[in-house]
């Protein structure tokens, strides 16, 4: 979770300060998209396992319900993103990690 927060945190700002600089990358504002819907969708699934593993009966459904209370459900489409992505990918001649 940690790792997750830290990750998307950086990408934010990072797409962030790019954008107040001038620049009008919309394949970084996908891939941090991306990873930010990803990252939701992983801490949803640990928080679950946590509380299968930390409480039973009642309690797990307590908890369960306070999970589902703060992750909201992402109703978007990564599609478009990812193949904005691949698109970039492509016509660059592959996936250059430097230039994001």
């Amino acid at each position: 979770l940690a790792t997750d927060c830290y990750a998307v945190d950086s990408a934010v700002a990072r797409t962030l300060q790019r954008t107040q600089a001038g620049e009008t990358d919309a394949t970084l504002g996908a891939i941090c998209a991306v990873a930010a819907v990803e990252a939701l969708e992983r801490a949803a699934q640990v928080a679950r396992r946590l509380v299968y593993t930390l409480f039973a009966g009642d309690d797990a459904a307590t908890w369960l319900a306070k999970v589902a209370a703060v992750r909201p459900e992402a109703a978007v489409s990564l599609l478009p993103w990812r193949r904005a992505i691949a698109a970039r990918a492509v016509g660059d001649g592959g996936y250059k990690l430097s230039a994001y």
